[in-house]
């Protein structure tokens, strides 16, 4: 098996992913514990790349949270400002 035949199933699974729900987390969650369990069969190398890899999803995760929270924050405040002036108008 060489990258390609790997980045084709990547693309395989990815199709699949767009049909069900997932959480980025719960993907950070797996490889870690993939990684955890493999840690003695994996070279320094493999296993260093493999936290790289794992630090750069939790990382985009992180980010994807941070703005998904900031979007709530807006739409709150937005729904609150909403509010008081229908509050106004209604007095």
């Amino acid at each position: 098996m060489n990258q390609n035949d790997v980045l084709e199933l990547f693309k395989k699974e990815a199709a699949k992913l767009n049909r069900a729900f997932f959480r980025q987390n719960d993907m950070v969650q797996l490889l870690a514990s993939l990684v955890a369990n493999s840690k003695e069969q994996l070279s320094k190398e493999s296993f260093e790349a493999l936290v790289h890899i794992g630090s750069a999803i939790y990382k985009s995760s992180l980010v994807r949270a941070s703005a998904q929270a900031d979007i709530a924050a807006i739409m709150r405040q937005s729904m609150e400002a909403k509010s008081q002036k229908l509050n106004r108008f209604i007095q």
